[in-house]
């Protein structure tokens, strides 16, 4: 183990220490010795006990750590000069030197065995809960362990917290409701969540007390959250150190459960980020990913992407538990405070079955204050990128339209009801194609097959009819039909497809895709 100046500060504070090494000083120490006689084999890595007067004569010329006992007098100007006390540590107090340096050594030999101690915990396979067993005597103050819900997964026995927030977690097992309006209140968890390093809470806010925490992350997502709670004792010099001395070991466990997790169940975040993000392209690559994680490469899809409308008042990880358990089946990609999903369907009828979902899960996007853009329906994985981005699309352009030309469930936005205004905006958007994938689309291209099959003509009947806004009798005159003829035709058409022509962005996306055809042809 290594040492810092504040592990060895902390120890020498309580007997009038006194410290004028700089702050910024990242250094480290293998161990604490007397100071040779010589004072010619000085070692930058060591930490030399010594009198006042022996450091001064060295300090200039090494970048060694001195800890002095007193045996001369220092004026004001001494004192004030950071470059004539640069690297010494002063005991104040009428101590000997071989009592200075018993007290060291005494402190980094505890500390090895900590982390022998932890060291063994990993090695025997151990988890969170053994490893607080062994550090909670080192730290003295309560610790916890979090999952992306707020629910605790361990905590320390003998350092218990005395803050009422903690009492709660104590006793409920998982963070109260309460409890989660002081986070939100104060932006705990957006600003907890996105930081990557060390968290430091001040007291007063949502905890009594200070606190340090830090998230354990796996492919960036933040999923286990290690909290020390300052009830028992203050936070010292050496406080952040020793923390992430134990969260070293603490995110060992964490890769090595998260490995042992990979299951077809879980392998699939990475995958699928990946296909969002256009990091993973290749067919046989997504073939491959998709195979381990147990998801098929064809079938029936649709994609949803949900974002929320405040971020700081909601914990993404348990918004996606509770997603899962209304659509079971689904993948859930939760990042970045944007939940993901592909919903994986087990009939064609693809529009009903989406429907049914957003119904059931419109009630809990209004509590959480989210927005659901959804997808068209698609048959194969390798489009769930693009299905993605027509979602966004759908929650981008959504909530703009006005109310009553909106065919939704809830905070839902279906692509159909935007995919008009992604043609107006296609101008702009050279990067994302309307036409892809479209279901009105594929609409058409099922009409054009019937006709292909029993030598119809309901396509063109269809395009007369939209283009002559629905009056029959204009429809027939250039078919050269009657009009109830025409009106019969129509009937077909729309039990075939599933149309509803009332709708006024069903007919203008349905002719918008009829001139696209006939641009290409």
């Amino acid at each position: 183990m290594r040492f810092t100046r504040n592990i060895i500060f902390s120890q020498l504070c309580q007997y009038r220490g006194k410290i004028y090494v700089p702050a910024e000083d990242q250094r480290s120490y293998q161990w604490v010795a007397l100071l040779p006689d010589d004072g010619e084999s000085l070692r930058a890595d060591m930490v030399y006990v010594c009198r006042l007067s022996e450091a001064l004569r060295h300090n200039q010329s090494s970048d060694c750590l001195f800890v002095c006992v007193y045996d001369r007098f220092l004026s004001e100007e001494e004192r004030e000069d950071n470059t004539f006390l640069r690297n010494i540590i002063i005991i104040e107090e009428n101590r000997s030197i071989s009592w200075v340096l018993n007290l060291i050594q005494s402190r980094f030999r505890e500390l090895e065995d900590w982390e022998n101690q932890m060291r063994d915990v990993m090695i025997a396979g151990g988890g969170y809960q053994e490893l607080f067993d062994v550090s909670e005597n080192v730290l003295h103050n309560a610790l916890f362990a979090l999952d992306a819900t707020y629910r605790m997964i361990a905590c320390s026995k003998t350092y218990r917290s005395a803050d009422p927030i903690n009492i709660k977690l104590y006793e409920l097992g998982y963070h109260a409701q309460e409890t989660m309006e002081k986070f939100y209140k104060y932006n705990r968890i957006e600003d907890f969540q996105n930081r990557e390093g060390l968290g430091i809470g001040k007291p007063g806010t949502v905890s009594e007390f200070e606190t340090l925490s830090q998230w354990c992350r796996f492919d960036g997502a933040p999923l286990v959250q290690i909290v020390e709670v300052f009830s028992c004792e203050p936070m010292g010099a050496d406080s952040k150190e020793l923390f992430s001395t134990m969260m070293h070991y603490v995110n060992l466990i964490f890769l090595r459960e998260q490995d042992k997790n990979q299951g077809p169940a879980h392998n699939y975040t990475r995958f699928l980020r990946d296909m969002i993000n256009g990091e993973l392209t290749d067919t046989q690559q997504i073939s491959d990913c998709a195979r381990k994680a147990a998801i098929p490469v064809s079938g029936f899809f649709d994609a949803y992407r949900i974002r929320f409308r405040d971020n700081g008042k909601v914990l993404v990880g348990r918004f996606a538990d509770e997603l899962a358990a209304l659509l079971p089946g689904c993948r859930i990609v939760a990042w970045d405070f944007t939940v993901s999903v592909l919903n994986c369907f087990p009939k064609p009828d693809v529009d009903a079955c989406s429907r049914a979902a957003q119904r059931v899960i419109a009630p809990l996007l209004k509590r959480y204050g989210a927005l659901c853009g959804v997808s068209a329906p698609f048959t194969v994985l390798y489009d769930f990128a693009h299905a993605c981005r027509q979602a966004d699309r759908s929650l981008e352009l959504g909530p703009k339209l006005p109310e009553g030309i909106l065919k939704k469930a809830g905070d839902c936005h279906s692509y159909e009801n935007v995919f008009f205004c992604c043609l107006l905006e296609a101008g702009e958007a050279r990067d994302f194609d309307p036409f892809y994938n479209n279901p009105w689309l594929k609409k058409l291209e099922q009409l054009r097959q019937y006709d292909d099959e029993h030598g119809g003509s309901l396509s063109e009947i269809l395009y007369r009819y939209l283009l002559c806004e629905r009056r029959a009798t204009e429809a027939g005159e250039s078919l050269h039909m009657h009009r109830n003829t025409v009106m019969y035709h129509i009937q077909r058409i729309t039990d075939l497809l599933g149309l509803n022509l009332d709708d006024y962005l069903t007919r203008q996306s349905l002719l918008a895709c009829f001139l696209y055809l006939m641009t290409r042809e």
